[in-house]
């Protein structure tokens, strides 16, 4: 099970803009840009993330942890 690394581009909660989270490769089930929330996170469930990495940020650290190296948040 891979895991990546993304940051917050709104307030959730009691997660502050900013924040880093963790999300396992496997739970995400869409990315979509959207004009008013940027790049969002679709997961199982229908929980939707907003992040400011990009989509095409997110899918290289997607297929970089599926082939197992080593990646930074954001690259």
């Amino acid at each position: 099970m891979s895991m990546i690394s993304l940051t917050l581009s709104v307030n959730l909660s009691a997660a502050k803009k900013g924040t880093i989270v963790d999300i396992f490769t496997d739970k995400i089930i869409g990315i979509s840009n959207m004009d008013y929330a940027g790049t969002v996170i679709i997961a199982q469930g229908g929980a939707t993330i907003p992040v400011t990495e990009t989509k095409e940020q997110i899918l290289k650290l997607i297929s970089e942890t599926a082939n197992n190296v080593t990646t930074t948040k954001g690259t």
